[in-house]
């Protein structure tokens, strides 16, 4: 992640004893000077010490900024008093772990922590990772934050999943999006040919609720269409990591970059789709209205 990299770059740089390596490029430049050239030798010498005091000068500026957005960092958390408390309280817990000199329990609370700064900084570059034991809750309430229009491509997914009380859960919250708040939702679905009927009943009760359903033939489609994702009123995308089966994990995002990419992809993929008239024309009357399957 870019702030992780940005936070191991300045790390390395505090590490850095300035005076010390200011002296050693110092004396080097002193030496060379006074090998190389035909000078007096208060030159070189004079060149060394100005090089000293020149790292010595970056050193303390370094160590005064580091300085400053510690304490800035500090104050910060005072004046949090919730946050102020879970950093007392990760501390808290931290040491007596770190006092029982097992390295072993050692390692699991440091890989704890080093967990904890990696979701920060995922979430810091707009980042939010989902794993599969909140995945559908975590869905229902981005849905439910949605207020105007949801986009979807789904990929992979099982008949067992929307016949699933999580899939049906999930379906009701577009009811919700689309008579509560008068809000949009689309979905095209990417199929094999050989999965269109088994799928029939499944399109057809999505798109009774006035969800507009299309179908995309997978065996038509360039590689980098097949991917799953669901559009948050185009401000948050939620990319979702699938096998043929249930969702196994999702990574929602609200990187621009992100978005954009995810925007112009379902363009395409909608292109590249047909309504569910054209494709059951005995069973839908038009894209927006359909009688159910018996």
């Amino acid at each position: 992640m870019r702030l992780q990299r940005i936070v191991r770059s300045l790390r390395g740089f505090e590490r850095i004893n300035w005076t010390a390596l200011g002296a050693a490029v110092g004396v080097v430049s002193a030496v060379l000077l006074g090998v190389y050239s035909d000078v007096n030798t208060i030159v070189p010498i004079t060149a060394g010490l100005a090089v000293t005091i020149i790292f010595m000068q970056i050193g303390e500026i370094a160590q005064r900024d580091r300085t400053g957005e510690i304490l800035g960092t500090y104050y910060k958390i005072r004046r949090d008093r919730e946050l102020h408390r879970y950093v007392e309280e990760l501390v808290r817990a931290y040491l007596p772990v770190q006092d029982l000199k097992n390295d072993v329990f050692a390692q699991r609370a440091k890989t704890l922590l080093e967990a904890s700064l990696d979701e920060l900084s995922r979430l810091a570059d707009g980042e939010l990772h989902v794993d599969t034991h909140e995945e559908l809750l975590f869905a229902i309430q981005q849905l439910a934050s949605c207020k105007r229009e949801l986009k979807a491509c789904s990929w992979q997914d099982k008949i067992e999943y929307w016949d699933s009380p999580e899939g049906r859960c999930y379906v009701k919250a577009h009811r919700e999006l689309i008579k509560g708040k008068k809000g949009k939702a689309t979905r095209v679905f990417i199929l094999r040919r050989d999965e269109l009927d088994a799928y029939k009943r499944i399109l057809l009760s999505q798109a009774e609720i006035g969800i507009e359903v299309r179908i995309a033939e997978e065996e038509r489609l360039p590689p980098d269409c097949l991917e799953a994702y669901v559009l948050y009123d185009d401000s948050a995308v939620r990319i979702e990591r699938l096998t043929r089966g249930f969702h196994k994990s999702a990574t929602l995002s609200i990187d621009k970059n992100d978005i954009e990419r995810y925007k112009r992809k379902f363009e395409e993929i909608w292109l590249r789709s047909k309504p569910l008239a054209e494709v059951f024309p005995n069973d839908v009357s038009d894209t927006s209205q359909c009688r159910m399957v018996a």
